[in-house]
């Protein structure tokens, strides 16, 4: 990191000393954690998440419940600035290895959890259960089945809601072959949700998996195969339909430009608006199974490959890819094998885009990060806030799982402390920013006096920090002063941090 002392020239003595910047990548940790009140081991609590609004949902899809592997889906809400746990949810009925809560989505105060091993059809059939808020209370309202279901069609596998439309995948399914895979469409109708379509791959055939992700935005709804062998055995695919009216159509199959053997591109899925992005945990763009993701555009009515995302320091085995999420500009790749706090910890990465291209900003892990905790095993945005997932994190048993939550905004500025006393070091750290790039610190305020004094102009360091430190004089206890800085993101933009306040004791 760059680093100073708070200038003498402009009201702090000690000034500008510039040390090394430390070597490495953005990488933050997280401003939260969530685990389940009640979590049990090997509850892998964290494998699927949703968030929307003041809503965070997460799968423990092998929690035990009633039976071993029924599963659960924790509501978490937000109150008052903190994530509160609101409720667990669990099938009505539950069996065991139902694995309730594989997949969740939600939107409002309606919440879809996935049990692809639901029997209550046929074996492993599978089914999708929804709950709805009634404002005081989330009531489940319907249980719901494929109108043709399989034996082992695993229905359930993954959810996707949007307005009035629910999408429903199984993956397992074999229509046009083992395992070809389907997906469902049920529109709600006077508060039930009603089946509307079924959905198979132009193309598809046995061991696909068509359906292993689904993604909805608008009336588009992509769909991914990652076993489907466009080029080469277990490539993968993902498909885009486009809905007129109510009849859902295929609109275009996208493939990798690289597509290689075993990349299976398609595991993970995301699109918002015009923007699709596909998850390759198995590609080898940096050595094997290091993973990548691909960024999609529809252009004129045509999805176009735009770019393919590799993490700078992706290696070996990390599988990159394993989750996805896009909103506007800022896109989420989890990277659940990544080794860098023990084997299998996990990590996750932030991309953001800028002029059209998607610039790596900042990678996230956890700061009580350890060996398999598989953290990134999925990864959600909301706003300025990145939820990630992590199965395999042990609480006080094994396996039981938690999710962290990490502050996104682009520049930010930390005090520390913000109470400072006399000849007590005072520490303001603006991040991230591009090593090399300028930032400055400003005094906006003093004693209650508008001022705009700069009393640092650094670059960032290697680790994206522009850090400046000094003793607190004794001239000024008693006083506040009040700081803000300006730096380029790592997209080039100038952006300005919120206002942070110090207090001289």
């Amino acid at each position: 990191m760059a680093r100073s002392s708070l200038s003498a020239v402009l009201l702090l003595p000690g000034l500008l000393a510039i040390a090394p910047g430390a070597r490495g990548q953005c990488v933050f940790e997280e401003s939260e954690k969530v685990v389940p009140s009640d979590g049990a081991a090997g509850d892998t609590y964290g494998g699927p998440l949703a968030v929307d609004g003041d809503l965070l949902v997460v799968g423990a899809p092998l929690a035990d419940g009633v039976h071993p592997n029924s599963g659960a889906a924790y509501v978490h809400r937000r109150i008052g600035g903190a994530w509160v746990e609101e409720a667990k949810l669990q099938s009505d009925d539950p069996q065991p290895f139902d694995d309730f809560g594989i997949s969740v989505d939600v939107e409002g105060d309606v919440l879809v959890v996935g049990a692809f091993f639901d029997d209550e059809v046929l074996p492993d059939a599978g089914a999708a259960f929804v709950h709805v808020h009634d404002g005081n209370a989330w009531v489940r309202t319907q249980k719901i089945t494929a109108g043709d279901p399989g034996f082992q069609d695993r229905f359930g596998r993954a959810v996707a809601l949007e307005g009035d439309w629910l999408a429903i995948s199984a993956y397992r399914s074999d229509d046009l072959g083992a395992d070809s895979g389907s997906v469902y469409l049920f529109r709600r109708v006077a508060g039930t949700w009603v089946e509307q379509q079924k959905l198979l791959a132009s193309d598809g055939a046995a061991g696909d998996l068509f359906g292993v992700d689904l993604a909805l935005s608008g009336d588009a709804l992509l769909v991914g195969a990652y076993f489907d062998d466009t080029t080469h055995p277990d490539t993968g695919s993902a498909y885009v339909f486009r809905r007129s009216g109510t009849t859902w159509s295929e609109e275009q199959k996208l493939v990798a430009s690289d597509a290689a053997a075993g990349d299976v591109f398609g595991a993970s899925v995301s699109i918002d608006g015009d923007v699709a992005v596909v998850g390759s945990y198995w590609d080898d763009a940096a050595g094997f199974d290091s993973g990548a993701a691909y960024v999609f555009e529809r252009v004129g009515g045509t999805w176009v490959e735009r770019q393919q995302l590799v993490a700078a320091d992706t290696g070996q085995g990390d599988e990159f890819g394993w989750a996805v999420d896009v909103r506007g500009d800022v896109l989420a790749v989890g990277a659940y094998e990544d080794d860098d706090l023990g084997h299998d910890s996990g990590a996750a990465y932030v991309f953001r885009r800028a002029g059209g291209v998607w610039v790596e900003e900042r990678k996230v892990r956890p700061s009580d990060g350890a060996s398999l905790d598989w953290f990134g095993s999925s990864v959600g945005i909301l706003g300025d806030d990145l939820w990630v997932g992590s199965m395999r994190d042990d609480q006080a048993e094994l396996d039981v799982g938690s999710a962290y939550r990490f502050d996104l905004r682009p520049l930010s500025l930390r005090a520390d402390p913000t109470g400072a006393s006399a000849g007590e070091t005072l520490t303001l750290e603006t991040a991230p920013g591009p090593a090399g790039q300028l930032a400055a610190l400003v005094l906006v305020e003093l004693a209650g006096n508008p001022k705009f004094l700069p009393l640092a102009i650094l670059p960032f360091g290697a680790d994206c920090r522009m850090t400046v430190g000094a003793p607190v004089p004794a001239g000024l206890v008693g006083l506040s002063a009040s700081f803000r800085s300006y730096g380029f993101t790592a997209t080039g933009v100038v952006e300005e941090t919120d206002v942070v306040a110090v207090d001289f004791l």
